[in-house]
């Protein structure tokens, strides 16, 4: 059975990883995970994971192959570099944790490298997600 985005197995049960390039495997992952989020959200989630992949681009960090520590580090670069607010920082780290949760519900990934990051606590009296001015923000 072929999955979508995997492209593990062909419909003659034969192994076709090789025919689909790495650059695509990420594209095709990437439209999966925004093809599921609708309305509203949409408009937060395609520059939130556009900033990620940015930022995975800046350090030649190929995003399927990003481990735990990389995104413990992608945290602290929105905290200390950018200066996002705590709920800017949740809210992209959000992104980034549903997008590896669908390419391990796709079989892209095993493992989600997100599982077990520690997600920066957000005050009770933070604005919530969706001001204006934090998805405007350029990353």
């Amino acid at each position: 059975m072929v999955q979508f985005g995997s492209f593990a197995v062909g419909a003659c049960g034969r192994s076709v990883d090789h025919l689909v390039p790495h650059a695509d495997r990420l594209r095709l992952a990437v439209a999966a995970y925004l093809a599921r989020v609708k309305g509203a959200s949409r408009d937060h989630t395609h520059p939130d994971l556009r900033c990620y992949l940015a930022w995975c681009a800046d350090r030649s960090l190929d995003p399927l192959t990003a481990r735990r520590p990389h995104l413990e580090l992608y945290i602290r670069w929105m905290q200390e570099v950018r200066q996002f607010k705590p709920s800017t920082v949740s809210r992209r780290f959000s992104v980034v944790a549903g997008f590896y949760r669908t390419c391990v519900i796709d079989g892209v990934l095993e493992n989600s490298p997100a599982e077990h990051v520690r997600r920066p606590a957000v005050p009770a009296e933070s604005p919530s997600s969706g001001s204006p001015t934090c998805s405007s923000r350029p990353c």
